[in-house]
């Protein structure tokens, strides 16, 4: 491939990242629409073919001002641009030098996997040896409970973010749960009385200015540096005619990763010193390498009359969904697992306990459903009533009470997401 192909080829590379990344001219570190402003001017200057270097010059302008732009006018623009750039064939002959320009890096969908020596570690192998731990790693781990490789999976996260549509910051409106990408530009810490101490971060992301505040946190501002991309999710709001988000979560982006953004990111619980986005990374190499070692443990009749996930593809979903459905389902086959494996311990306990006991008669008067419900604050439910009725009538045979268990809406697993799940 000529240089002049090879340029093309480097002008076209970020439009379907762009695309597939909701249009948020976050595909290329520094600003997708940058890039293919100084990529295309290069190639312009360089070219030879007048009717090249005029469609190049279009796609200039188009995307001069692709930032300022709504998210429908921004797909119009990739739109056009993909087509002038189809259209677009260096001449046969070019032997034309092309300076290249500041270097940009486009965000790659997936890292090649590297060739490894055979992998001994187990699913049983304390967490230190996962891909990616060590020991100085390992130690934080293990104060969330995190010992062993698959302890790694069960860390589930406690909410999801879709950061496949980013809020701009001047659509911000008061009082609501954003989450932005921005760019740092200074920390200040200001005291206006006692020992107050306000630690502001001013950032923008093109579209205007914002401050993120946090109160008597003055070590925060050693985590951040002018040009520092960050995501920052928090409540915004508009006081002092300037936007303030509070107390958000920071994740620090480094660019060189997309699974930090343009998708649903889980957000787990942490410990002191260790990152959203290190303990993701983890989870998500571990799952790659380990996924299809993690046993089913479910028969494969229930499962299939259930229509359940199976148990590998549940907790690849429950940590990196594809979407809002397939975490629902994920988070439905293991919320199934955990209350059938309860009903099967249940179960056998019982089987032990009449098997050692014979169980005691009781002569029951009256209605007991309805004092009992009389004293509580709320109506029981038809299925909470049923279960009580097949309890009173185990009472008033020997065979003893069948141990079950009346569950209401919520269960484990209960996570959230912002906006919202």
């Amino acid at each position: 491939m000529g240089e002049l192909d090879d340029c093309l080829d480097r002008l076209r590379r970020p439009f379907p990242v762009e695309r597939r990344m909701g249009f948020q001219n976050m595909s290329v570190m520094g600003g997708f629409h940058r890039y293919v402003l100084q990529w295309a001017k290069k190639v312009m200057t360089a070219a030879s073919d007048d009717r090249l270097a005029s469609d190049l010059d279009h796609l200039c302008t188009l995307f001069l001002h692709y930032d300022e732009a709504a998210l429908p006018e921004r797909r119009r623009l990739l739109d056009r641009g993909e087509e002038i750039l189809g259209s677009l064939k260096p001449p046969p002959e070019n032997t034309t030098t092309i300076p290249a320009p500041v270097p940009f890096q486009v965000l790659p969908e997936k890292k090649p996997a590297r060739q490894e020596r055979p992998n001994t570690t187990t699913l049983e192998s304390p967490v230190q040896y996962a891909k990616g731990v060590g020991p100085a790693l390992s130690g934080k781990l293990e104060r969330l409970s995190i010992q062993v490789v698959e302890d790694l999976f069960l860390h589930f996260p406690r909410r999801h973010e879709d950061r496949r549509r980013l809020s701009f910051l001047r659509d911000v409106q008061d009082g609501t749960w954003v989450t932005v990408s921005a760019t740092v530009q200074g920390v200040s810490d200001v005291r206006p009385r006692g020992g107050l101490v306000i630690t502001k971060v001013a950032v923008s992301d093109g579209t205007a200015n914002a401050f993120l505040v946090w109160y008597n946190q003055p070590h925060i501002k050693k985590r951040f540096k002018r040009g520092m991309t960050i995501v920052a999710s928090g409540k915004a709001d508009r006081r002092f005619r300037e936007i303030q988000i509070q107390t958000p979560e920071c994740e620090i982006l480094d660019g060189t990763d997309s699974l930090h953004t343009g998708r649903i990111v889980p957000i787990y619980p942490l410990t002191e010193n260790l990152s959203q986005t290190t303990l993701r990374r983890i989870i998500k190499e571990n799952l790659e390498r380990h996924g299809e070692r993690i046993q089913e443990n479910l028969p494969d009749d229930l499962t299939a009359s259930h229509r359940l996930l199976n148990r590998t593809d549940a907790f690849r979903a429950i940590h990196f969904p594809s979407s809002w459905e397939e975490l629902e389902k994920a988070r439905f086959r293991l919320v199934f697992e955990e209350f059938f494996f309860l009903q099967v311990i249940m179960a056998l306990k019982a089987k032990v306990a009449l098997k050692h006991k014979r169980p005691r008669k009781y002569g029951l008067t009256g209605d007991p459903i309805e004092k009992f419900q009389e004293k509580l604050p709320f109506l029981l439910t038809g299925a909470q009533k049923r279960v009580m009725k097949e309890i009173l009538a185990d009472f008033s045979e020997d065979r003893g009470v069948r141990l079950c268990s009346s569950h209401g809406d919520s269960g484990g697993l209960s996570g959230g997401r912002n906006g919202s799940h």
